[in-house]
């Protein structure tokens, strides 16, 4: 798979590495701070 095709099964493994208190996607702030763990810089 590539492009788009691959996107959601890659972030589904990523978050699903993520504790449950680290995914949190309720506002807009959120969100940032969540994939900002994925990727940190």
């Amino acid at each position: 798979m590539a492009g788009t095709v691959a996107h959601f099964p890659v972030l589904r493994k990523a978050l699903a590495a993520l504790a449950p208190a680290e995914r949190t996607l309720s506002t807009k702030d959120e969100i940032f701070a969540t994939f900002t763990k994925l990727h940190p810089s």
